[in-house]
């Protein structure tokens, strides 16, 4: 399969799954066995290399929370800024617990490169960061005239979180809910937004093709997922090694069996297969979408010749 590099809008490394703050709904703990590793400088400009080379032009620094290695961070940053390359970092800002400290981080980050910041902050990091630091950090960037966006998660409407954070409609990227994987799975019934399991049944969606562009996330351990929607799911996430592991991974992406019956079947594919797999995997409600393809994916990586049967008659 060829490789089209126009269909990845950005790569992003996940500096780190370290953490300043450990909130209940995080999906990232999901791949705990990646506590305490890291990107180093090298490790990251070794992979923006790769990017840019395949015409990647757009990298992000996410974790984890990316900040706690500054040195590296702001090397790497510089190196992608070197080579035209558009540069996002995504923070909890809790470091802007002052106006110095908040103005110094902005200002280094900015000369090392950055061109736009994202700022998670929600009813879970509350509980860990005080909103005056968000709203700080919002004041400073404006004055620097660095773009950014919040990205908020949880049963609040747009309107509310304007008005919680001072900030216009357009400061809000995304108001998210969480999903029930990672130690989201201890959270309380009424955090999420349930849906039926029939309901869900009918869906096919084409979520493969309707959730372009792709993004390319290279995690701290040697693995990484080129995938539409999904990052942290396990079947999507893959080892990486040697030149050309963007095109291999791109071709695994593409011709995985998961991925495929994901693409062709959808969600009600999903859970019709799983009633004949796998039934005791299946709840009469879910979270979400994503948190059906966490639960039942792994369940078309290695078909059976039963499974193959249930593919065939799913749609």
């Amino acid at each position: 399969m060829e490789h089209d590099s126009n269909n990845i809008c950005q790569l992003m490394l996940m500096v780190t799954l370290d953490r300043t703050s450990r909130c209940r709904h995080c999906c990232l703990s999901a791949r705990e066995v990646s506590q305490g590793k890291r990107l180093s400088a090298a490790d990251m400009k070794r992979y923006i290399k790769d990017a840019y080379d395949v015409g990647i032009d757009n990298v992000g620094f996410t974790g984890g929370e990316p900040t706690l290695y500054l040195d590296d961070l702001c090397d790497a940053m510089s190196f992608a800024s070197s080579l035209g390359m558009f540069v996002d970092i995504r923070t909890n800002a809790l470091w802007a617990e002052t106006e110095t400290k908040a103005r110094d981080m902005f200002s280094r980050l900015q000369e090392s490169g950055m061109r736009q910041i994202g700022l998670s902050y929600d009813t879970y990091h509350a509980e860990y960061i005080c909103p005056e630091y968000i709203i700080r950090a919002i004041k400073i960037v404006e004055e620097l005239g660095i773009a950014h966006y919040i990205d908020w998660i949880g049963l609040h409407t747009r309107e509310q979180v304007c008005d919680y954070l001072q900030i216009s409609d357009a400061q809000l990227r995304a108001v998210c809910h969480p999903i029930r994987i990672g130690r989201g799975k201890g959270l309380h019934k009424d955090d999420f937004r349930w849906i039926g399991i029939e309901e869900l049944e009918r869906y096919k969606p084409g979520c493969m093709r309707s959730l372009e562009p792709h993004i390319l996330v290279v995690f701290p351990d040697n693995r990484a997922s080129l995938h539409q929607c999904c990052w942290v799911n396990p079947v999507l996430v893959k080892p990486i090694s040697g030149s050309g592991w963007i095109y291999r991974l791109w071709e695994e992406t593409a011709e995985g069996e998961a991925v495929r019956f994901l693409r062709d079947y959808g969600i009600g594919g999903l859970i019709k297969r799983a009633r004949e797999e796998a039934p005791e995997l299946l709840r009469p409600y879910y979270s979400d979408g994503c948190e059906v393809c966490y639960d039942l994916l792994p369940i078309v990586a290695t078909p059976s010749e039963k499974t193959e049967k249930v593919m065939a008659g799913a749609r």
